[in-house]
């Protein structure tokens, strides 16, 4: 008779010493979460921002994002004012394509993403072309990065000009030039209203 009791005894001990050790340990968990303000706090993977799969392919994407950073300090390093932070430029381009074509006389969008500027060519059904162009415009500036610059065109024959660069890269012989050379026949086209009070139709600030 005593020893059941003896043996249900211990068990009632072992499982609460148990209990007790995951407490502690889940605690000391959410401390070295707020105590490590060098390195962000993430609810998902860094990888897992533009995974379409994220979501057992269910392209809603339910889930929230969340991010919580130290202003001066990440892994270690400080953070400059001029720092450029890495994205994924194939991403934000499919993203603002599919907007653009949401937009209503929008019918076709093509959208290149590089560095620092996004070059937009669509066909458009609409009679006001400068409006067209600034809601294109407006779209991919409420994506990308503030330092961006956008440029746009409803000219169709500058679209295929826009994927040409599809498969070149920033290392590429001479790509600033030839860039430079499509945007400037981007422009004859309608840009849209300015940016800001200080910024022109593309975003650039006196002297850029």
């Amino acid at each position: 008779m005593y020893k059941p009791v003896l043996a249900l005894s211990l068990g009632i001990i072992l499982t609460l010493s148990g209990c007790a050790s995951r407490g502690n340990l889940n605690n000391d968990n959410n401390d070295n979460i707020f105590k490590n303000t060098s390195d962000p706090v993430r609810t998902k993977n860094i990888n897992q921002n533009y995974n379409v799969d994220n979501h057992n392919n269910d392209l809603t994407a339910r889930d929230f994002g969340f991010v919580r950073l130290n202003r001066t300090v990440i892994n270690g390093e400080t953070v400059e004012k001029n720092d450029r932070i890495s994205i994924d430029r194939e991403q934000m381009a499919d993203i603002i394509t599919r907007l653009s074509v949401q937009i209503p006389g929008i019918d076709e969008a093509a959208t290149l993403v590089t560095d620092e500027e996004a070059l937009i060519a669509y066909r458009t059904s609409s009679e006001d072309r400068n409006q067209a162009a600034d809601q294109v415009k407006r779209t991919a500036l409420s994506v990308l990065p503030r330092y961006y610059h956008v440029y746009v065109t409803d000219n169709r024959g500058l679209m295929q000009n826009v994927e040409n660069y599809a498969s070149l890269d920033t290392h590429t012989e001479n790509v600033n030039e030839m860039l430079q050379n499509t945007i400037n026949q981007m422009k004859k086209s309608p840009q849209g209203k300015s940016v800001t009070k200080n910024e022109n139709a593309n975003g650039e600030q006196p002297g850029e």
